[in-house]
């Protein structure tokens, strides 16, 4: 087992606590390939940090994805998509439309 302190000033959220959380628990892992093809590809982007994927599923031909608030300041984000989207619905905690 092994832990870290993590020293800051201000809230946990201004501090990037969480950032920081996912660079100590899910390290960056490389792998070398030397015949693959390297293309940039993201299925999903954010336009600025502060949100994270926690869960993402497909059910009923729609793809849900689940959105974490860890470290946003509040102003508006934009979220784009690396494959086609026909629409977009907010749906709460309780899988009701908003």
């Amino acid at each position: 087992m092994k832990y870290a302190l993590i020293p800051h000033g201000g809230t946990w959220d201004k501090a990037n606590i969480a950032t920081e959380s996912n660079c100590w628990n899910e390290p960056l892992v490389g792998t070398y390939y030397p015949s693959l093809d390297i293309t940039d590809k993201s299925l999903v982007g954010m336009s600025k940090p502060g949100y994270e994927i926690s869960a993402a599923k497909c059910s009923e031909n729609k793809i849900l994805i689940r959105l974490f608030n860890a470290e946003s300041d509040g102003t508006p984000r934009s979220i784009t998509f690396g494959f086609p989207v026909s629409s977009v619905e907010e749906v709460d905690l309780n899988g009701q439309l908003v």
